[in-house]
């Protein structure tokens, strides 16, 4: 029965495009939108695909079927529309997830993921109900299905049940989250949302705070210790980048100017490229890093560092994902970065009054930016390069990477290296209409870089210039010393920067204290506080999964009392 759902996954991943047109969507770039995000859903779904097999010893159906439903559940919201099926849907992947974790040992920090998750899912739900039950056009409608686009894509403010999520979640779960569900909410905004539904002052409103958004997730990211809520808080930035993109794109394509919609057209682009870097450099991440964690069975950072040594794999594949967020030529995150370099450039040239919307929330972006590429940077150092404690050496001592495992990272490593060269291609020799002469010439640019960096890489790879380096080093310690005691932990490089940039985070809690207060007072305003302790010291699993799903019952409970309703409450 296991290898039978297995093959119903796979299949599963496909007939999306087999289907779509019965659900009125066709191949042209009005639903461009959908198609990116299905197209997206089946090339990380085969990694899903792969990595699962592998991710636990016992051959049990629950997994499979679960990612059966929780993809299935994806692709039907993409092709739902404004129907009553896109809640409907919506909540498919969210018990298509459960499934997953029932196959899987349950522990504090998984029943707390489960918790978020149902938290997260079930209010965006009952908002995407609401706009689905409202007529065409309502205001309530409107801001009730761009709250719950925003919640489920932890957008700035609404993103704090969103680590909790990550830190007890499965790692081919995780990186599901992260590169394919997160999308959804996203580009169902591009093709739903109507640039007139909002005033421009409310873009002016929700441009600087995805500015904030993206300034918090790259700090808490920098200073968090637990491998999967940095991968979190990470997530978290570039979802605000991807926002501001959509915000601003939407703001400026209704302004008549034509220089103000060129501008737009250039974010239209940076969103797309930016979807597509964060979907599959972070799926790499996660299920990488996630891997590490498990043969570890711990998430630490510093009490797991030096475990890339001890795995087998090349130090260069398990840095390609750190190495595309840190925008190396020739990965998509070049071309993402470069191409957000490019458009401020060519920003700051306009005059004050129509550049004023966007260059605080830049100038904020930036600082997000360095300190998100930090957490990277600190992650692949301490892992890939550190020397491991002899405990760990023990611990995983004639260990072997699984053959699916190792071809998952490979296949996503293609993808990071030749998706660049295809985009180019396609800026460069199809006419697309949105893209100006001199934006053109600078992808001819890029395309030439990442060919050179690919040769150079092929040439270090599988050349004879590799094996130059008989005996590797540390990159932290001297003398030709490569004892344990003296490799720096990766809070060595955080640690610094504490008192000053890091006085956003709890250091009891390890945590983010907006974030902290955010749940306080949503706890406080529902008068749950007490309760929420209470329940959680118990121990008891029936009441993390009773509690869970409250949000789900209450959710079909909305849908049914604004079916009842529909037709006539409306006219009140």
């Amino acid at each position: 029965m296991y290898y039978f759902f297995r093959v119903l996954f796979l299949i599963s991943l496909f007939v999306p495009f087999f289907i779509m047109e019965k659900f009125g969507v066709i191949w042209n770039f009005e639903n461009f939108p959908t198609i990116l995000g299905l197209s997206l859903q089946t090339i990380v779904g085969l990694s899903i695909y792969l990595y699962t097999d592998d991710e636990t010893n016992d051959k049990d159906w629950e997994v499979p079927v679960g990612y059966l439903l929780l993809y299935a559940g994806l692709a039907g919201a993409y092709l739902s529309g404004k129907t009553i099926l896109l809640p409907i849907f919506w909540e498919l992947s969210t018990f298509g997830a459960l499934i997953v974790y029932s196959g899987l040992p349950f522990h504090e920090k998984r029943t707390k993921s489960l918790i978020a998750l149902f938290t997260g899912s079930g209010i965006s739900a009952i908002l995407l109900a609401t706009w689905v039950y409202l007529p065409n056009g309502n205001t309530f409608g409107i801001y009730s299905l761009l709250l719950g686009l925003l919640i489920k894509s932890a957008f700035s403010i609404t993103h704090s049940w969103y680590p909790d999520l990550h830190e007890g979640s499965p790692s081919s779960t995780s990186a599901t989250y992260s590169g394919v569900a997160l999308n959804l909410p996203i580009l169902l905004f591009m093709q739903h949302f109507d640039p007139m539904w909002l005033p421009g002052f409310s873009y002016k409103i929700l441009v600087p705070i995805a500015g904030i958004g993206i300034f918090l997730g790259g700090v808490t990211a920098f200073f968090s210790r637990d491998v999967k809520r940095i991968l979190a808080y990470s997530t978290i930035e570039k979802s605000n980048f991807i926002w501001l993109c959509a915000f601003l794109y939407k703001f400026w394509i209704s302004n008549p100017s034509e220089n103000m919609e060129n501008f737009a057209n250039m974010f239209l682009i940076l969103f797309y490229l930016t979807i597509l870097h964060h979907s599959i450099s972070k799926t790499y991440q996660f299920l990488m890093y996630g891997f590490m964690g498990d043969l570890a069975q711990n998430n630490i950072l510093d009490e797991i560092k030096g475990i890339g040594r001890l795995t087998g794999l090349p130090v260069v594949l398990i840095g390609l994902g750190t190495f595309s967020f840190a925008a190396l030529p020739g990965t998509l995150g070049f071309l993402s970065e470069s191409t957000y370099l490019y458009i401020i450039s060519r920003l700051i040239d306009l005059p004050e009054g129509k550049a004023l919307v966007i260059l605080p929330s830049m100038i904020i972006f930036i600082l997000g930016l360095v300190m998100g590429l930090g957490a990277h940077l600190k992650l692949y150092l301490s892992i890939a390069l550190s020397i491991p404690e002899k405990k760990l050496k023990d611990h995983l001592e004639g260990y072997r990477i699984t053959k699916n495992f190792f071809n998952t990272f490979m296949y996503l490593s293609y993808l990071l290296l030749m998706m660049p060269l295809l985009i180019n291609v396609l800026f460069l020799y199809f006419d697309l209409p949105f893209v100006d002469a001199e934006f053109k010439d600078r992808f001819r640019i890029i395309f030439f870089i990442n060919i050179l960096f690919n040769l150079y890489f092929l040439f270090i790879v599988y050349g004879k210039f590799s094996h130059v380096i008989t005996i590797r080093k540390g990159w932290d310690c001297g003398n030709k010393y490569n004892g344990a005691e003296l490799s720096i932990p990766a809070s060595v490089i955080s640690d610094p920067l504490s008192n000053s940039i890091g006085i956003t985070m709890s250091r009891k809690e390890q945590d983010s204290l907006i974030d902290l207060t955010i749940k306080k007072q949503i706890l406080r305003f529902l008068d749950l506080g007490k309760y929420w302790i209470r329940q959680v010291e118990s121990g008891d699993t029936s009441n993390y999964l009773a509690f869970s799903s409250t949000a789900l019952l209450f959710t079909l409970l909305l849908i049914f009392f604004f079916r009842l309703l529909n037709g006539a409450i409306w006219n009140i």
